[in-house]
């Protein structure tokens, strides 16, 4: 499997613990037309049973600045999340993995340990723009976290934006 493979499906099983930990569901809609690659729902917990649209990205580049990450997308789907007329709301998860994949684990007997952090962001809301590639700034503080998880879901079952903005 060539290195881009292996950090896409690392950035999956980082994304179903976080979720499994929240106890969430994901699902991967088909076909992915609009930059949404996971779903996740929760059950009966939250009222209205709450659903998040996720872009999923993976990189192992310098792209950690002291309160942000600088990622570059694609206007397409830049476009496509930033969308705040959605019935379920999207957000970009970048996963930030170390360069060297032998780097990825920390395991013993007791503990499985998945190194670096995923950062998300909604997207909802933002300005239109005319390059191809857009660069965003993800807010370090919004790590991908059980807790976090659950605080994006309860937002969305209270019809309150999640990013800060109308979504």
């Amino acid at each position: 499997m060539d290195l881009a493979a292996q950090k896409e499906c690392y950035s999956e099983a980082f994304l179903f613990a976080v979720a499994a930990a929240a106890g969430f569901g994901v699902a991967r809609p088909a076909p992915d037309t609009d930059s949404v690659d996971w779903t996740l729902s929760a059950g009966g917990e939250l009222a209205r049973r709450p659903k998040l649209d996720l872009q999923l990205k993976a990189t192992a580049q310098d792209v950690l600045g002291e309160t942000h990450l600088t990622f570059r997308l694609s206007k397409k789907n830049y476009d496509d999340l930033r969308d705040d007329l959605l019935m379920v709301p999207r957000v970009l998860l970048v996963v930030v993995v170390p360069d060297d994949a032998s780097n990825w684990l920390v395991q013993t007997e007791e503990t499985l340990a998945m190194s670096h952090c995923g950062y998300w962001m909604s997207l909802a809301g933002l300005p239109e723009s005319t390059r191809e590639t857009v660069t965003v700034h993800v807010p370090r503080e919004n790590r991908w976290e059980r807790d976090s998880l659950m605080q994006i879901m309860a937002r969305i079952s209270t019809g309150e934006p999640v990013g800060g903005r109308r979504t």
